[in-house]
């Protein structure tokens, strides 16, 4: 063979294979508008829409000092993460300190946190930038007060959070708190990922880290607790078993390091960072997000949303295996290799007790079923979503909530088979 011959069968080989990681679903093209044409599937007459709860929070008690201002219960000034489990719905609020519970049929039932508006009491990210630039400048802190009085700031966990997904457990509840951090050394103001005892003698644990931001969705099986920080393109998995607070990252190892500015935006409108550019991990290669979602963990592995790269990833997630845990299982782009379209830009996803996914599309605004094997069998909530950010199955997997970050409202949705 001359030298000629080699060279096209070695290019003709390369495209080859190029082919097979593109079409085959390793990789995924990202330079390209979401789809949005008809998908296969189109209906899943099983889910229907039963009720709606929430609306814009109404203050009950109002007052020039903002610690002192109160919002009577049942709404929500920032609706974002939810969960559903023991025949209660537990709903997150970023934009006032407090969790709720309500059951079911959507009737309040109890919050936690202190209630405050977060607005105009803790310092704006704009904020926190300007001192860190200061900071930079001249090694001189500043000290961001609260109130009218002039009271330090200091961040209590159990009364002053960022709520932005929560889960309930036997003894108390995990919290992905976003916090305040400004990267200048305030360990009261970093968010984290929290465990909050019921028992108010006991102490709330945090991961031992300074390096979360903005851990955003959590998602738990048996001792793993993952966490998905959307804005920085990580995942982290924690080992939470009592006596081993541990922490390992999915993502954040070398081959994984790519560092760019970028500006972050959630559809048209922004979400408290439209101001900042700051560093994230992104990339579209296997392993890489660009803007990861909401996670779900089901048979030792966790599947997470990545949004702007449209497609779901597979990790190995059993706490147990020292030689796959952590590596990609498989990729999962929003066209099969058959060119039946799954998803759009999938944002949040749940996993039912035999492997069937409801996959929430921020983008065609509706949950797309996928079987096991991820195909797409059908959807719900087409016509009735606006702007959802977040859904989470009950645990007999008969109902369905989802939160909507337009009306500030939680849609419940119910299977009628």
């Amino acid at each position: 063979m001359n030298r000629l011959d080699s060279t096209c069968t070695t290019t003709l080989v390369a495209c080859a294979a190029l082919s097979l990681l593109i079409f085959g679903g390793c990789w995924q093209r990202v330079d390209s508008d979401p789809p949005t044409a008809a998908a296969a599937g189109e209906y899943a007459t099983e889910w229907e829409l039963v009720d709606k709860f929430g609306g814009a929070a109404v203050i009950s008690q109002q007052s020039a000092d903002p610690w002192e201002q109160r919002f009577a219960p049942g709404g929500f000034v920032e609706i974002a993460g939810v969960c559903a489990t023991g025949g209660e719905v537990w709903v997150c609020d970023l934009g006032i300190s407090r969790v709720q519970a309500f059951d079911f049929g959507g009737q309040f039932l109890r919050s936690y946190g202190r209630g405050i508006p977060l607005e105009g009491t803790l310092p704006s990210d704009e904020d926190f930038l300007h001192e860190e630039e200061q900071f930079q400048a001249d090694n001189t802190l500043v000290r961001w007060q609260k109130g009218a009085q002039g009271q330090e700031w200091v961040h209590n966990q159990r009364e002053l959070f960022r709520a932005a997904d929560v889960l309930p457990v036997a003894d108390g509840f995990w919290l992905a708190d976003w916090g305040r951090s400004s990267g200048v050394g305030h360990p009261e103001r970093s968010a984290n990922l929290a465990y909050v005892p019921f028992d108010a003698e006991e102490e709330v644990q945090t991961l031992p880290r300074d390096d979360l931001l903005w851990p955003a969705f959590i998602a738990k099986q048996g001792n793993g607790v993952a966490v998905a920080e959307t804005f920085t393109n990580l995942l982290w998995l924690v080992n939470a078993s009592s006596h081993d607070w541990t922490s390992k990252s999915l993502t954040d190892i070398p081959a994984f390091k790519t560092v760019m500015m970028a500006r972050v935006y959630y559809r048209d409108r922004p979400r408290y960072l439209d101001a900042l550019a700051f560093a994230i991990r992104s990339g579209h290669q296997a392993g890489k997000f660009n803007g990861v979602g909401g996670v779900a963990m089901a048979f030792d592995k966790l599947v997470a949303c990545d949004r702007g790269n449209y497609r779901l990833q597979v990790f190995d997630a059993d706490l147990n295996s020292l030689r796959h845990w952590g590596s990609i299982v498989r990729v999962i782009p929003g066209y099969s290799v058959k060119g039946q379209m799954r998803f759009a830009v999938p944002h949040d996803i749940d996993i039912m007790s035999d492997g069937t996914m409801l996959v929430l599309d921020a983008e065609r605004l509706e949950v797309a079923v996928l079987s096991p094997t991820f195909d797409r069998i059908g959807c719900f909530g087409r016509g009735e979503l606006v702007e959802p950010w977040a859904l989470d199955l009950s645990d007999d997997g008969r109902h369905c909530f989802i939160t909507d970050t337009r009306e500030n409202l939680v849609y419940h949705y119910a299977a009628s088979n």
